[in-house]
C-alpha cells in the first residue's frame, strides 16, 4: 500500500485542476452523497488515466493494479468515515 499516498496524491491533485465547482454540486445533488466531488466528466477522467499510465510506460499489470487497489481502498475508507461520521 506504499503507493497510496502518491497515486492518490496525483489523481486528486490533476481532477482538482481539472474540475469546476458547478459540476461538482450537480453530481454531489445528483448522487445524493457527502462524498467530495471533482467535477470532472468521463471523458477527462479517461484521459486523465490514459496519461498516468502512459507517463508510466511500460506499466506492467501488476504496477497498474497496484495503482487501482491503492484508489479503490483509499475511497473506500473514505466512504466509511463519512458513513460513521
Amino acid at each position: 500500500m506504499r503507493a497510496v499516498k502518491p497515486v492518490v496524491a496525483h489523481f486528486d491533485a490533476r481532477f482538482r485542476e481539472l474540475g469546476t465547482a458547478a459540476r461538482a454540486a450537480g453530481a454531489k445533488a445528483y448522487m445524493k452523497s457527502e462524498l467530495r466531488f471533482h467535477g470532472i466528466d468521463a471523458a477527462q477522467l479517461r484521459a486523465e488515466c490514459a496519461a498516468f499510465c502512459a507517463a508510466r510506460a511500460p506499466l506492467t499489470r501488476a504496477a497498474l493494479v497496484s495503482y487501482v487497489d491503492a484508489l479503490v481502498a483509499f475511497f473506500k475508507a473514505r466512504a466509511r468515515r463519512i458513513a460513521h461520521g
